[in-house]
């Protein structure tokens, strides 16, 4: 015997589940936080979304975690190198200015492609 099994609910405002005088947005997975008054009458817009799901927002925050762990910890070798005393201070440059590539990827995304 097979399962009838209801289609997915597709993005929209449906009657809030908690409040049925509301209207809340259905993102398609879940519930949103976003409510209107159900007795609007007309097209309702969707609510404004940065457009990122959430893997995408995860994944975001990911970079940046790894950006700073890393950028950091070339940065501050490289510093450590530098006032080491140590003659070849060359190498203690070349760390430092690879750390501070790294951290400037937190603001452009520059080094997404050498992190993964």
């Amino acid at each position: 015997m097979s399962q009838k099994t209801e289609p997915p609910m597709k993005p929209n405002w449906y009657p809030d589940p908690l409040d049925e005088s509301q209207l809340r947005w259905f993102d398609g997975i879940s519930w949103t936080d976003n409510t209107r008054s159900s007795d609007t009458s007309g097209f309702i817009p969707p609510p404004e979304t940065d457009g990122l799901t959430t893997g995408q927002k995860i994944g975001n925050g990911l970079y940046k975690l790894k950006c700073i762990i890393i950028g950091g910890f070339f940065t501050l070798a490289g510093l450590a190198y530098l006032f080491s005393g140590e003659p070849s201070g060359w190498v203690g440059l070349i760390l430092t200015a690879y750390g501070v590539w790294v951290l400037s990827g937190l603001f452009t995304g520059g080094w997404r492609l050498f992190i993964y």
